[in-house]
């Protein structure tokens, strides 16, 4: 039975970069585990003439068996037609071993109900599942097709941190060219402390800083302050631009504040502000941005600067399957309505309103799963055994590198022994396929 949920709020969804493992069947129960998945977001705006709420978009939302999004349709409302309009497609598709391989949007095409690519990034990652590149392909009206724009390459240190990120852009040799550079930093507790952004100059070769940002934190490890400086000219030395400042409680957010440095008085003065109040669950229940008004010295309410949330207490964040960028405030619980107000310069006014619709969804063991197959020792080192009882007929084994290369595909008994000898160390798929029926599981070689 679906669950419906009204929402409210104006809809800023940005999709991101996640990337969610498949969960390896030979390490699951026989128990199943239900979870809510988001189906669809539908969004209102208020009509203060007539009073009522008015449908303008919604966005709807599909994912595969392991809770990975894989598809998001973006539409608006005609009123005249009384019809919904596709605006954008987002796909997303994932490896054998449940990596994200791509992205790709869509817009729609001339001919209805067809669509015309927009972008798309190729993914790759380490045996970390750390992503090492992202490339970038745009839609180019002149070839009828995509063509390489630009990419970024990522650098971890031995603890997996991020250290470099270098983007590259397609120069008119389409060659890949370096353009920016960013290196990371980080304190002995792990905190991030410093980025510095490199552009290259492509005269002289070299690469010559533009910006960074240094963050420090409390002994709890939140970030309390971050300043922003740039490079001034002949990037010798650094000058401040900006800073911001974090107040927590109980270890959430509670009050951001940004700063604009001035280099006559040599002072940091107000700019905005961000207050955020939370229930005795965790919860945002209340969200408020001002503007610092420096000639009355007192914080004036942005003009759509109130938001206020309720929740579910009934499902946390662990019951959930939310799509990529799903803005949940830090809050600890499933939301279930959320407004977004305007301010008419005397008092908060409804404006927005989203009906959010939630569904469960059954991450159990499939049929086929390897709850009757049998895979030991698993970390292995010289030979792995495999058993599927009461199997008939032999089994298909094959294994697969991270890379989705096949290094190994033999037909063997229902029960048998695959030397791993010849295999480096390393994590490895391991698919076996018997009597119409198939499975797959990770296998490590250590």
């Amino acid at each position: 039975m679906k669950t419906y949920i009204i929402f409210i709020i104006a809809a800023f969804f940005t999709l991101s970069l996640r990337s969610q493992s498949l969960p390896s069947p030979a390490s699951q129960s026989s128990s199943s585990v239900i979870k809510q998945k988001l189906d669809s977001i539908l969004i209102s705006s208020w009509d203060s003439t007539g009073t009522q709420w008015k449908i303008s978009s919604k966005y709807d939302f599909t994912y595969d068996v392991a809770g990975n999004m894989i598809l998001s349709y973006s539409y608006g409302w005609t009123t005249s037609t009384q019809q919904w309009r596709a605006r954008t497609k987002f796909e997303q598709n994932y490896d054998f071993f449940g990596m994200l391989s791509y992205s790709e949007s869509y817009n729609p095409d001339t001919i209805p109900g067809a669509w015309r690519p927009n972008t798309k990034h190729e993914y790759t990652f380490d045996p970390n599942k750390n992503i090492v590149s992202d490339i970038q392909l745009n839609w180019s009206a002149d070839s009828s097709g995509l063509i390489y724009s630009s990419k970024y390459e990522y650098t971890y240190n031995i603890s997996g941190r991020l250290t470099t990120l270098l983007g590259y852009v397609v120069n008119s040799k389409s060659q890949w060219q370096a353009r920016t550079q960013n290196n990371y930093g980080y304190n002995g507790s792990g905190n991030l402390t410093v980025e510095t952004d490199y552009e290259m100059d492509l005269v002289n070769h070299q690469w010559y800083p533009t910006f960074k940002n240094n963050h420090s934190y409390d002994t709890a490890g939140n970030r309390i302050m971050t300043i922003y400086s740039q490079s001034d000219t002949g990037a010798v030395s650094w000058k401040y631009i900006s800073k911001t400042e974090y107040e927590y409680s109980s270890g959430k957010m509670t009050l951001q504040t940004d700063y604009q440095f001035s280099a006559t008085d040599s002072i940091w003065n107000l700019q905005s502000q961000e207050e955020r109040i939370y229930t005795g669950n965790g919860d945002m229940s209340e969200k408020y941005n001002y503007t610092w008004d420096q000639v009355n010295n007192q914080w004036v309410p942005v003009s759509n600067g109130k938001l206020v949330c309720d929740y579910n207490t009934s499902f946390d964040l662990s019951e959930l399957i939310l799509p990529p960028g799903f803005e949940n405030y830090n809050s600890d619980h499933q939301m279930i309505d959320k407004f977004q107000y305007h301010w008419n310069g005397t008092q908060w006014n409804q404006l927005i309103e989203n009906n959010y619709y939630y569904s469960e969804k059954n991450l159990g063991i499939p049929e086929n799963s390897l709850a009757f197959c049998q895979v030991y020792p698993n970390p292995a080192r010289d030979h792995v055994g495999i058993d599927w009882p009461g199997l008939k007929g032999d089994l298909q084994v094959s294994i697969y590198n991270f890379d989705g290369v096949m290094v190994f595909s033999r037909m063997l008994p229902a029960k048998t022994t695959v030397s791993l000898k010849n295999l480096p160390a390393g994590e490895y798929m391991l698919k076996i396929t018997g009597n119409q029926k198939t499975t797959a599981t990770r296998l490590i070689i250590q």
